[in-house]
């Protein structure tokens, strides 16, 4: 990435390069990921092998059975069985939101202030979240996945998306098949919202009036 074009890399191809050499990438303004990513090739900092890469997607994975033990558990294209029945789904607060936004995502309180203004939020405003399947893992945790289209390319392939929970909507992680893939993504936020929306639905406006709205968009699972 000599010579960074500021036109031609994204936030999330500049944070892909930063994160392969161990930079921490919880800062969002592209001109600061620019001067990292600068800094980096002018010190020929080179990418961290590839068993870094597995163990962050690996702890991702991780959860805790109900004896304390640490489980990973299998990554979302091995498991089959999904459920696109969601009304057991467990409620998803703002709060729960928020909270993995500062301590995962890292969000500023300035940043956290204007969340309505953020790409994941517009994402999920425009629908951009669709086909939301669930599956329970066991008695404590759960995987929702679904396709995120891409912001700026919706005629190209959808990102597939997921979201680790506990059964109390306690939000562990989440991934993307997006080039950013740190559980920290517009895609994985826009889900979070997305999520929010429906499992409030049904606990203010009742399970029929859950359903309407979700058979409301084009396809069933959209939320």
């Amino acid at each position: 990435m000599a010579g960074i074009d500021k036109q031609s890399k994204s936030v999330a191809e500049l944070k892909a390069f930063l994160r392969e050499r161990g930079v921490n990438t919880s800062i969002h303004r592209k001109e600061s990921l620019i001067r990292l990513a600068e800094a980096a090739t002018e010190i020929q900092l080179e990418p961290e092998e590839v068993e870094n890469y597995h163990s962050d997607r690996q702890n991702r994975r991780t959860i805790k059975t109900p004896d304390g033990k640490k489980v990973i558990i299998p990554d979302i294209f091995s498991i089959s069985d999904w459920n696109n029945n969601l009304i057991t789904l467990p409620t998803v607060e703002m709060g729960d939101i928020f909270v993995y936004l500062m301590t995962t995502c890292m969000w500023s309180n300035d940043r956290l202030k204007s969340y309505k203004n953020d790409n994941g939020y517009q994402l999920y405003m425009q629908r951009h979240v669709d086909n939301v399947v669930m599956r329970t893992l066991n008695t404590d945790h759960l995987y929702i996945k679904c396709s995120c289209t891409p912001e700026t390319k919706q005629k190209e392939k959808p990102y597939t998306t997921w979201i680790l929970m506990d059964n109390k909507a306690s939000i562990k992680s989440g991934g993307c098949t997006c080039v950013a893939d740190d559980s920290s993504c517009k895609h994985c936020v826009a889900v979070l919202f997305a999520l929010h929306e429906f499992t409030d639905h049904i606990k203010t406006e009742g399970l029929k009036s859950a359903l309407t709205h979700l058979a409301s968009g084009t396809d069933q699972g959209r939320v």
